[in-house]
């Protein structure tokens, strides 16, 4: 089989809070439900839907990031920055409580499980990632993936 060139990446981004900006990498790891660490947390409405920018677009105001590399087994400690320069790192016990005063609504700030995977999430990386013949990646691979 002959490889044809398609592209080229020339940025990679990981966004661990859905919905809030992210950060920049140079080096980042694919595993079978995409990118490691990408959208590990996300903001939770009262009504119990999770808060997206298509419908509060200030949430695009905050940007979260990593402390440290995420890992498989266990949490890495996210950081996430107010408009206004503030910051909360997420697991503190009133991130919830300071995310709601900022946006100015009651929300939750919860750690995503491999058990409750947004379904926008699992549809946009079931087909390049689960059913490709071009790019697979089997559940006991970690593919390191880094820009030149």
């Amino acid at each position: 089989m002959e490889l044809k060139k398609i592209g080229v990446v020339s940025a990679l981004f990981r966004y661990p809070v859905k919905s809030m900006l992210g950060e920049s990498l140079t080096e980042l790891t694919l595993t079978e439900n995409g990118t490691l660490g990408d959208r590990a947390w996300a903001v939770r409405e009262t009504s119990g839907r999770i808060a997206t920018a298509k419908k509060w677009a200030a949430m695009l105001g905050f940007r979260a990031s990593y402390d440290s590399p995420p890992r498989a087994d266990g949490l890495a400690p996210v950081v996430i920055v107010f408009p206004g320069g503030e910051h909360v790192h997420a697991a503190d016990p009133d991130a919830s409580a300071r995310l709601s005063q900022a946006m100015g609504r009651a929300v939750t700030l919860e750690r995503a499980t491999s058990t409750r995977v947004a379904r926008s999430t699992r549809r946009r990386f079931s087909p390049m990632f689960r059913s490709s013949r071009y790019f697979r990646i089997s559940p006991a691979i970690r593919c390191p993936i880094r820009l030149p």
